[in-house]
C-alpha cells in the first residue's frame, strides 16, 4: 500500500525530500522581512525552473488585531519599513485574535523563479512557515 505524505496544505505519495521549514521574526509594527531558513540566514531567491508552494504558516505572539500577510519580491530585506523591490502582497494570510497565541493555517501559496518569499506584519511576531520545492 503506497504511503501519503502531508506538508500543510500539499499532499504527496513519494517522501518529503522536497519539503522545507522557514520562518523570520519581525519586531516591531509595519515591517517587512524575507523568509530565512533556521540558522537565521536569508532565503536566496527561488531557485530557476522551480516553484516553491507555500504549505502552511504559524503565527506566534502579536497583539490582538495584528495580522501577516505573505508576498514575494526581487530582493531580500529584513525587519525593514521598505519593501523588497517590486513587492507584490499575495494573500492576509494569519490574524492573531488575541496576545501571546499560537495561529496554524495551512495554506497554498505560489512563490515563482527569481522571487524572494516575504512577510509583511503589522505588529510583532515570530512566523513559521513550511513550503515544498518543485
Amino acid at each position: 500500500m503506497p504511503k501519503a505524505y502531508k506538508l500543510g496544505a500539499y499532499k504527496q505519495d513519494t517522501s518529503a525530500a522536497n519539503c522545507y521549514q522557514a520562518g523570520t521574526v519581525l519586531s516591531g509594527a509595519n515591517l517587512y522581512s524575507t523568509l530565512e531558513r533556521p540558522d537565521g540566514v536569508n532565503l536566496s531567491a527561488v531557485p530557476a525552473g522551480k516553484t516553491w508552494y507555500l504549505t502552511r504558516i504559524m503565527v506566534a505572539g502579536g497583539t490582538a488585531g495584528t495580522y501577516a500577510e505573505i508576498g514575494y519580491g526581487d530582493s531580500a530585506v529584513h525587519n525593514s519599513v521598505s519593501a523588497p523591490t517590486n513587492a507584490q502582497k499575495l494573500s492576509r494570510v494569519i490574524g492573531v485574535a488575541a496576545a501571546d497565541t499560537i495561529v496554524d493555517k495551512d495554506i497554498f501559496i505560489a512563490i515563482p523563479a527569481g522571487k524572494y518569499p516575504f512577510i509583511f506584519a503589522t505588529g510583532s511576531m515570530r512566523v513559521h512557515v513550511e513550503y515544498v520545492e518543485e
